[in-house]
């Protein structure tokens, strides 16, 4: 049998089993039951339309930041000690809102100081890479959980060293104390990577049984 009728009749037995079932009810569960479908499909709608809405902001920040790359190499970066090449494209500071929220935050940077602007983007994705890296097994945290420390702590005097750049009060900032403004975003950094060190060191101990990590579990929980 062509497989094109066998689907027609497929269907027609489908609209008629509806039809059958249907028929049965009252005017009253009718009408509701067509309420509600109406109600569902602009739901459907609505969740349709956020969702590519998120799409749409999730990928504007990450050519936003990307932006920042064009024309960019170590030899510029005056600040840069993440090691390695610059990344073609942050590829791992986009997963995670936080990190981005921190990179919000230091938004104001980029009109009085550039280079630092992006030796911070490039220090942190090299510090979210190994996070993820280290809870896929693809690195080993007896190897890199102290790089992971490592990093965290030039990000902390690269954000530090904001306050040697920018002003205290600036005609692009009017309203708040911008070195404030960065004292804030060290402390959310700080407890960021705390959250971040403490998952690592679980996932050593009870995924990896790893008993002791050297150098790693006091510092783990400095703030």
């Amino acid at each position: 049998m062509n497989d094109k009728y066998s689907y027609l009749y497929i269907y027609l037995f489908i609209l008629a089993l509806i039809y059958y079932i249907i028929n049965n009810f009252t005017t009253n569960v009718l009408i509701s039951i067509i309420i509600i479908i109406i109600i569902s499909y602009f739901i459907n709608l609505k969740i349709n339309n956020d969702i590519a809405n998120d799409k749409y902001e999730e990928n504007k920040v990450i050519n936003d930041l990307n932006k920042n790359l064009e024309n960019v190499n170590t030899v510029n970066l005056q600040n840069y000690n993440a090691g390695g090449k610059v990344p073609k494209e942050f590829k791992y500071l986009v997963k995670d809102d936080i990190l981005i929220d921190i990179i919000d935050n230091i938004d104001f940077l980029k009109k009085f100081n550039k280079t630092l602007y992006v030796d911070i983007l490039v220090t942190l994705d090299k510090l979210m890479k190994i996070y993820i890296y280290i809870l896929s097994s693809i690195y080993s945290p007896i190897k890199y959980l102290s790089s992971f420390i490592d990093l965290k702590y030039s990000v902390i005097e690269l954000l530090e060293s904001i306050k040697l750049n920018v002003p205290i009060k600036s005609k692009y900032t009017v309203g708040f104390n911008l070195h404030d403004y960065v004292d804030k975003t060290i402390i959310l950094f700080k407890l960021r990577t705390r959250k971040m060190l403490t998952i690592l060191n679980n996932f050593s101990k009870y995924e990896k049984k790893i008993v002791f990590l050297e150098d790693t579990d006091y510092k783990s929980l400095v703030i």
